[in-house]
């Protein structure tokens, strides 16, 4: 095929790309300051994730508009076209994962003020899992600026299927956390009980949006739209590329 896009579109689309994964980048060092806030009952930390969602919002805007300009400019086709196009997505979903954070924050603030005889280091696991699971979707969107080549997307799937079957695992230590702080529960310790259950079940959502950076990653990869679910990470639907 006879390559019509400038060297100058190529670098306005890979310039986007990695301003979405420095956003990626920002939210994951949210998740690890909340990380920090909920282990030590920092509340001066929760506080400063609440202020932060703030420049999220504003790289989120920032970004849509900047998606526009470049569509609109720009006679963009293949990977160019879906890295720009589905980069709207992904944000979508940085965006979220930041509230999601900001949410946590407000939750451990809440919790801190309870008198609170839960250990959050039995929860350890789950926190440690959910920002792996971050890096790997934030190392597999970062691939897709690399050449086309048939490890990369060998690797990637692979590492999406990774992806796929620990969220899996989010969701079963999540359910068994849940159902062992719901025995514990007393009169003297419902809310304390109720504000780490908000945490964890906001937690376990933090985790499936990595899956769905994981979906959206190898579909501009390879066209191929791949859903997770319990049976696994596998292909639905194909644009035949």
């Amino acid at each position: 095929m006879i390559e019509l896009l400038s060297e100058e579109t190529k670098r306005q689309v890979i310039s986007y790309h990695n301003e979405i994964l420095k956003m990626g980048r920002l939210v994951q060092g949210m998740f690890l300051k909340f990380k920090d806030a909920f282990f030590e009952k920092n509340v001066k930390l929760s506080k400063e994730i609440i202020q932060q969602d703030m420049r999220v919002d504003f790289i989120e805007a920032r970004l849509e508009y900047k998606s526009m300009e470049i569509l609109a400019i720009n006679n963009l086709y293949g990977r160019y076209f879906k890295i720009v196009f589905l980069g709207n997505k992904i944000i979508g979903i940085l965006e979220s994962m930041a509230d999601m954070c900001e949410t946590m924050a407000k939750n451990n603030i809440d919790l801190l003020s309870y008198p609170n005889s839960i250990n959050p280091y039995q929860f350890e696991d789950l926190f440690e899992i959910s920002q792996n699971m971050l890096g790997e979707s934030l190392r597999l969107y970062s691939n897709i600026a690399e050449s086309k080549s048939s490890y990369l997307v060998k690797e990637s799937i692979d590492l999406a299927k990774w992806i796929c079957k620990t969220d899996t695992e989010v969701d079963s230590l999540y359910s068994a956390f849940k159902r062992n702080l719901m025995g514990k529960v007393t009169k003297d310790n419902f809310r304390s009980i109720m504000a780490n259950i908000e945490i964890l079940s906001n937690l376990e959502k933090f985790s499936d949006l990595t899956t769905n950076i994981a979906e959206y990653s190898i579909f501009i990869l390879t066209g191929d739209r791949y859903k997770c679910n319990k049976e696994g990470f596998n292909i639905f639907y194909s644009l035949g590329e």
